[in-house]
């Protein structure tokens, strides 16, 4: 709470480690600092903000959250939080992970023999049943990032904070912060990222090499030649 956060997503392959009574421990204690949260099947977390409506819906791949792989319930629940909310925030936890999954691909993606989403056709369905932009976790790497339909997709945001818990050698330690600013009808008007490493056990840092912004820059040109984003030297982002 005190660093700012007002949404969170509990739609992950961790998030029922600990059982249902602890997820519920986690649903009353987010409730009690006023987070808004999405994870459940069927779960979609509301919020007013500056007098616009938002909502926030996040999929993992399990049938214990609103699933990824589920695509026609998934374009359903948006299309509700659409007709009662300005802004329409869908997050997913999914894809391959670690070192060498840094690229979107086309279909699904298998991890330790998991379905762990067909990623593409998940967000560009999503977007194209209301939602105004798409939020990507799960690899612990940064992807690319595009723009379908004026709306922003960011297919990973990469490892940001993760203390004592996961290896961060390499590109595992480095992330972006991501501020977009959206017009009224939710698409997508300009943006930028903040590189951000982790340092010690995983304690976040600004990184002035600008790593996290020169992979997306690179990732997002080859994976998306066409709908990439472009990045300018100083972290903002554009169409190509």
């Amino acid at each position: 709470k005190a660093a700012g956060i007002d949404l969170g997503s509990t739609a992950n392959n961790h998030s029922g480690d600990f059982g249902e009574a602890c997820r519920r421990e986690t649903e009353a204690a987010l409730d009690g600092q006023g987070i808004v949260w999405s994870g459940p099947p069927g779960s979609i977390g509301s919020t007013t903000v500056k007098g616009k409506k938002v909502a926030l819906i996040a999929f993992h791949t399990s049938g214990a959250t609103n699933d990824v792989n589920d695509l026609p319930t998934a374009k359903k629940l948006v299309t509700q939080a659409a007709a009662t909310h300005d802004l329409v925030i869908v997050s997913f936890h999914g894809g391959a992970e670690g070192l060498g999954a840094d690229r979107v691909k086309d279909g699904a993606e298998k991890y330790l023999g998991e379905n762990r989403g067909d990623l593409t056709s998940f967000a560009h369905g999503v977007i194209d049943a209301g939602a105004d932009v798409v939020i990507g976790h799960g690899p612990h790497l940064l992807r690319a990032m595009e723009l379908y339909q004026g709306h922003l997709i960011a297919y990973s945001l990469g490892n940001f904070a993760t203390y004592g818990r996961f290896s961060l050698g390499g590109a595992l330690g480095v992330s972006v912060i991501l501020e977009v600013e959206l017009g009224d009808d939710g698409r997508f008007v300009t943006g930028r990222v903040l590189s951000t490493k982790q340092e010690g056990k995983g304690v976040p840092m600004r990184d002035d090499t600008k790593r996290g912004q020169k992979a997306i820059a690179e990732l997002s040109a080859r994976d998306f030649p066409k709908t990439g984003v472009k990045v300018s030297d100083d972290g903002v982002l554009s169409a190509r």
